[in-house]
């Protein structure tokens, strides 16, 4: 029996009977072995290997010849975008080391996390994942987008049986060609509570919402299970189902920045009291004004990526635990913002977690009152409050905006804000300080029209 044993990555071995002998170190007894720089050959016969000859096509040993073995490997090329992104790969790699595998460039490499949180950190000298595991996926922070090869031997996708957890986890992609996430999940579609790619885009089956169109060779997909599960791939096939989806891009609010951490806010047609038109946006922000995660409503069941903060970042970029967050609609017909009331959630609230799904149960569009030349609209939240209350309020063209605190006699006590502002939005927060609780009153003034109301600190 003849065994062929790869030093190489890719590699063919030629071997023929020519008349040209082997030098005698490599005649030997069996179970011995023949090794050059390219590869090495071991045997075992029950007899000594009296006379090897070797040439193009064939090899000649005890006298038989037996044809060139032709043995390769197959590599995949995985591109890593700068900054967060997901990734896998098909290949079983003949170096399963997640250090080896991304030596090439590891220059560029920040982190990497797998399914469990385990990292590589490449600065430290730290790696906790060790070996590649086939089927799972991994999260990376690349410091500039760049390319690995990994190589090894291409997986058969329905032989692989991948086990899932209940609750999160990565899910690698085996396939070497892309296919509809529908059709991919079909085996786990009855406990799979949502999948997300890379850039928070979901897969979210009870609301037959697939932003994600198809899963991708090269990429990775966080699934949420409600039970454990064993997941199996369907063959590789020319003739699978693909979903090519053109996502129709924010231009009035600007993209949530992806900063590897984030949660999704679903919100069902089912929620609206009243129906925004096709083609309006829809933005969540946080209390100071930025754009954490926004989305362009189709008329359909729609999902928005909200985006937490970076923890390897030097800035604050993304919510904090438990942060508060507010949601706005952009009219294209009316050409302003208004505010998304949110009555009641269905699932979950309008705090910030990483991994956490909230659903919108009921919510309308605030009337801003544009027409009224009297009033501007204006709504502080939370109140009652303990701390501190923000302040919001839209103005329909850029104005100077003076806002007052009163207490219950009548006396002015703060005067937060005296300055001027552009058409939009505003949140200006109010620290009670050294305030007693009780009823309090706030007054805007703008130079033509005036919103008030109360509040109440705890």
């Amino acid at each position: 029996m003849k065994i062929v044993s790869l030093t190489g990555l890719v590699f063919l071995l030629f071997f023929n009977a020519n008349g040209q002998s082997v030098s005698p170190n490599v005649v030997a007894g069996s179970g011995d072995f023949y090794e050059s720089a390219n590869a090495s050959i071991s045997w075992t016969l029950g007899e000594t290997v009296i006379k090897t000859l070797e040439g193009q096509n064939a090899i000649l040993t005890q006298g038989f010849q037996q044809s060139w073995a032709n043995v390769s490997c197959n590599c995949q090329n995985l591109y890593l975008p700068l900054a967060w992104s997901l990734f896998s790969t098909y290949i079983d790699p003949t170096i399963p080391a997640i250090d080896s595998i991304l030596a090439p460039i590891v220059s560029d490499v920040n982190i990497v996390k797998n399914g469990m949180g385990q990292v590589y950190w490449p600065q430290y000298n730290i790696n906790m994942i060790g070996n590649l595991t086939i089927g799972k996926g991994y999260q990376i922070k690349m410091f500039d987008n760049s390319s690995v090869d990994v190589c090894g031997v291409a997986v058969v996708p329905e032989t692989v049986e991948i086990p899932l957890p209940q609750a999160w986890s990565i899910l690698g992609y085996l396939r070497q060609t892309p296919g509809d996430a529908v059709e991919m999940m079909s085996c786990i579609a009855s406990e799979l509570s949502i999948a997300k790619n890379g850039n928070g885009l979901v897969y979210w089956p009870i609301y037959s919402l697939n932003q994600i169109g198809n899963l991708n060779p090269g990429e990775g997909y966080q699934v949420k299970l409600n039970s454990p599960q064993t997941f199996i791939y369907p063959p590789n096939s020319p003739m699978t189902k693909t979903t090519p989806i053109s996502t129709i891009e924010p231009k009035h609010f600007q993209k949530g920045q992806n900063t590897g951490s984030n949660m999704t806010v679903g919100i069902p047609l089912s929620a609206w009291e009243t129906m925004p038109a096709a083609g309006d946006e829809l933005a969540v922000k946080t209390r100071s004004g930025r754009v954490i995660g926004s989305s362009v409503f189709t008329g359909k069941n729609m999902a928005i990526a909200v985006w937490g903060n970076d923890d390897l970042s030097k800035d604050i970029d993304g919510m904090m635990d438990l942060e508060a967050f507010s949601i706005l609609l952009w009219s294209n017909s009316q050409e302003r913002e208004f505010e998304l009331k949110v009555i009641n959630w269905q699932i979950g609230d309008a705090l910030f977690s990483k991994d956490k799904i909230s659903v919108v149960d009921k919510c309308n569009i605030v009337d801003f009152n544009i027409d009224d030349p009297g009033q501007i609209y204006s709504r502080p939240y939370p109140n009652p409050f303990t701390d501190v209350v923000c302040l919001e309020f839209y103005l329909p063209g850029a104005n100077h905006v003076s806002i007052k605190i009163y207490n219950a006699l009548g006396e002015i006590i703060a005067n937060p804000v005296d300055q001027d502002f552009d058409q939009g939005l505003h949140q200006v927060n109010f620290n009670r300080y050294n305030l007693p609780p009780g009823n309090y009153y706030y007054r805007l003034i703008t130079n033509s029209r005036i919103g008030q109301g109360k509040l109440i600190i705890l």
